[in-house]
């Protein structure tokens, strides 16, 4: 399900007392292979920057398409508020795709 602004996720506990949300990704026009993908939780308020997970990946074929499912967002801890989801992809190429999307986090 492609997420809207707006749209809420539930967090989901893990086993270390922290909480993550599953996020995917789906590109065109990129090299698949060896591509870094930066999922990054940012404060509406003043855009800070709470926490950011880098990854290495290769996409899957999907189409015309190309797409990775089930990254980890982990999350800070605090109380349950409005963040800003913001998903990059850089190919082996250099090239640069980016969106963001401001979600509301709902407890586990």
């Amino acid at each position: 399900v492609q997420l809207k602004d707006g749209d809420s996720l539930k967090k989901q506990p893990g086993p270390q007392g922290c909480c993550h949300v599953w996020v995917s990704l789906r590109a065109s026009h990129v090299e698949p292979d060896s591509a870094r993908a930066r999922v990054g939780f940012y404060r509406t308020t003043d855009a800070a920057e709470l926490l950011v997970n880098d990854y290495r990946l290769n996409l899957a074929a999907k189409g015309d398409q190309y797409e990775f499912l089930g990254l980890v967002g982990f999350l800070p801890s605090g109380p349950d508020e409005d963040l800003d989801l913001r998903l990059e992809l850089t190919d082996k190429k250099g090239r640069v795709l980016s969106d963001n999307r401001r979600i509301h986090l709902l407890p586990p």
